[in-house]
């Protein structure tokens, strides 16, 4: 035999108790499923089940068998979590029975791949039996996509149709396996934990989606508790990683036994994410009437039954998938677009199957038609990963998303997230903001148009202004959007005139101030600074000195944009150079023998009114400090403009 090659599909059997699921895949696999005793007992398959099949070259496909009993649906749903493709299993000699058709309905609520109808103990029933079990299939299958599917009639006891059985099983796992790889990150619903000594926690279950390596981190939810990965086993043999479509086990060694119960999910960090609100898409079947808001349902997801209330929007009538909130009893993990089956608790029947959208904050109200909306607007592009991206990037109002964000929101790995982003960044879908923030690029742009005319609107009436208010600027852009704006790069900024700065007004580039109106500026600047640290009143000095046409306001505003005065209070100004002379003194003092304000006060023949401002001023940018009584030296290279 050939070196150990699965394929990653695992094949799943469906159908009703005692119509020789069982022992059809211990005639594919040469090993009975049903591994543990009492199942071996009572004839029947009570867990789930596991086997493969092994090819001449090495080639293996995995099978999952799963119980027909009615009282087992959690069962067989945990087993259709992991199925690549479905064989459905009906007995000749019994025809279509109740649970042939619960676990047809939730093969196609779940929406697995169709894959053979199999009539099985042939050797059981003559011809016309089968005949008209046949036709019985022919109408549970009609209209679905399980009309195209091969038909078989074998017999595990005889061998009758079992080689073709073979043969056809091998194509279905070459077809599915060639599926696209899912955008989503390391999953592994946990069906079973057990402990090995001198090893650890072992849990067993089928890779959903990811990748996942030894000496990787994952974290175990419910719970978030964390474990490196010490060993991974892929049907039964060691490997060096875990892919999607394997049953595969995962030493975790800093994991109980106890924390492992069935029903939890083992994921990668970067798409961690739970709630206990649930936003969701449902289609619902035709069995049952849709239920009433509050009204109690289990969530059917992965390996785990979850208990919840259903909250779902009478306005959104139609045959399509409706918006519901489910609140669930604890914190939960599921993956985005996980699709779960939505049972009625008692007595149990399938309400129909569930797309999951997202944790949510609040539910939703009938009158919330644009969220509700947008949400549907979801639904139509949950496969398609760019789609999907931009939708997500564009809700509200664009606000910027770091790839950490994303990945826990879309539960996609940040690999295929990062080659995701730059991909839409290459064809300009994207724009990248600062650091690891994205923005979509209409949204984004809208804001800029936004800064753009603000910037101009404001230059237009202060044409001599260096700087902008930036209460002006969140104010004209919005609350919701400001995030973004402050998450711009300098180079987005640059594009609409503006340079971010400390304080409370952003720099404006590519500013022509009038010459003659500089020059004015200027020799007001210089008689300030004969004033020294004595200056009188802003509105006393401009109508000693003001010019005709030009408001005290517009170069008052001018002097302290372009940094040749400072201002510490209201309509009072000093020439920059004095106040940098009087920084120079402050922190040779506090250097030496301490602060003396009779000494400063002395040497710039000034007082406690002008001479007090100017050290709060002096702490306010970080140069000193006030501790109780006396000023400390903060930092001597703190800068006193913005």
């Amino acid at each position: 035999m050939s070196q150990h090659h699965p394929i990653p599909v695992v094949l799943g059997t469906a159908g009703h108790i005692d119509h020789g699921k069982s022992a059809l895949i211990a005639s594919l696999c040469g090993e009975h499923p049903d591994r543990h005793q009492e199942e071996q007992v009572r004839g029947m398959t009570i867990s789930l089940g596991y086997g493969e099949m092994q090819l001449d070259d090495g080639t293996e496909i995995g099978f999952v068998d799963v119980p027909g009993h009615e009282k087992l649906v959690r069962k067989m749903v945990a087993g259709a979590t992991g199925m690549s493709a479905a064989l459905l299993v009906v007995a000749c000699n019994d025809g279509i029975m109740q649970q042939t058709r619960e676990h047809f309905e939730v093969l196609t609520m779940l929406d697995v791949e169709p894959g053979l109808l199999i009539f099985s103990k042939c050797d059981l029933a003559d011809d016309e039996t089968i005949e008209l079990v046949q036709l019985e299939v022919e109408e549970l299958v009609a209209g679905t996509a399980w009309e195209e599917c091969p038909r078989l009639v074998v017999s595990a006891h005889s061998g009758q149709g079992i080689d073709e059985l073979k043969l056809a099983v091998i194509e279905l796992a070459q077809r599915v396996s060639d599926r696209a790889a899912q955008p989503q990150g390391f999953i592994l619903h946990v069906q079973r934990s057990f402990a090995v000594e001198g090893a650890g926690t072992v849990v067993t279950g089928v890779c959903a989606s990811g990748r996942l390596e030894l000496s990787d981190t994952v974290t175990l939810m419910p719970g978030s508790h964390d474990s490196r990965v010490r060993r991974i086993h892929v049907h039964g043999n060691s490997s060096e990683f875990a892919v999607p479509g394997l049953r595969t086990a995962l030493n975790l060694p800093d994991l109980t036994k106890k924390d492992c119960d069935p029903g939890s999910v083992v994921v990668e960090q970067a798409i961690v994410n739970s709630g206990r609100l649930l936003r969701v898409a449902i289609k619902f079947g035709e069995r049952l009437p849709i239920p009433k808001p509050g009204s109690e349902v289990h969530v059917m997801a992965g390996t785990a039954a979850i208990h919840g209330k259903l909250y779902c929007y009478s306005a959104q009538s139609g045959a399509g998938e409706v918006v519901a909130d489910i609140v669930v009893n604890q914190e939960v993990f599921l993956a985005h677009g996980q699709r779960c089956l939505l049972r009625r608790p008692s007595p149990a029947a399938n309400y129909g199957s569930l797309r999951f959208l997202g944790f949510a904050d609040y539910k939703l109200r009938v009158r919330d038609a644009d969220e509700m909306n947008w949400w549907l607007q979801q639904v139509d592009v949950l496969d398609d990963a760019p789609a999907l991206l931009l939708h997500v990037l564009n809700k509200n109002t664009g606000q910027a998303q770091t790839v950490s964000q994303l990945c826990k929101e879309l539960s996609y790995s940040e690999a295929v997230m990062r080659e995701l982003l730059q991909q839409q960044l290459d064809i300009g879908n994207v724009q990248a903001t600062s650091g690891e923030s994205y923005v979509a690029v209409g949204e984004a742009q809208g804001i800029l148009d936004a800064l753009d005319a603000t910037v101009k609107h404001f230059c237009a009436k202060n044409p001599n202004r260096l700087r902008i208010p930036m209460s002006l600027l969140r104010q004209r852009v919005g609350k919701k959007s400001w995030p973004v704006v402050a998450s711009f790069s300098d180079d987005m900024l640059a594009e609409v005139d503006l340079k971010t700065a400390k304080g409370e007004n952003w720099t404006l580039l590519n500013v022509e101030v009038d010459a003659q109106f500089a020059d004015s500026a200027k020799h007001l600047t210089a008689l300030l600074a004969e004033c020294k640290l004595q200056p009188p009143v802003w509105q006393e000095f401009w109508q000693q000195y003001g010019l005709e046409n030009v408001s005290e306001n517009e170069m008052a505003d001018y002097l302290l944009d372009s940094e040749l005065c400072i201002s510490p209070q209201q309509e009072l100004l000093f020439a920059n150079s004095v106040v940098t002379e009087l920084a120079s003194d402050v922190v040779t003092q506090l250097q030496g023998q301490g602060m003396d304000i009779p000494a400063l006060r002395d040497k710039y023949s000034t007082s406690r009114k002008y001479l007090m401002p100017l050290l709060e001023y002096f702490d306010s940018r970080g140069l000193t400090e006030r501790v109780g009584a006396k000023r400390i030296l903060r930092d001597p290279d703190a800068s006193l403009r913005d």
